[in-house]
């Protein structure tokens, strides 16, 4: 779990929400897609989870938010990173 967790804080620490939302500027309709399909997947995990027995209970609701929050704040800084590069090469 923990080589797992500095994982995700090495993709986290790539920028921060506010340097990510100056990069992206308006919100365009690929990112609104993206952060939207993100979520439904994440939603298809969930409930994969509990038709195979996961009891929904405070600690794994609050670890599904958690994750869900992370995942959709390193999608977020994948598309401003990617919005960056492309405006460097361009």
């Amino acid at each position: 779990m923990q080589e797992l967790s500095e994982q995700v804080q090495a993709g986290l620490a790539l920028l921060d929400q506010e340097t990510a939302d100056a990069i992206l500027g308006e919100e365009t309709d690929e990112h609104r897609v993206l952060i939207e399909a993100t979520n439904a997947a994440m939603g298809m995990g969930w409930a994969a989870y509990k038709s195979h027995g996961m009891r929904e209970t405070p600690a794994s609701l609050r670890y599904g938010g958690q994750t869900l929050s992370m995942v959709l704040t390193l999608v977020h800084y994948a598309y401003a990173l990617g919005v960056r590069r492309g405006r460097d090469l361009g």
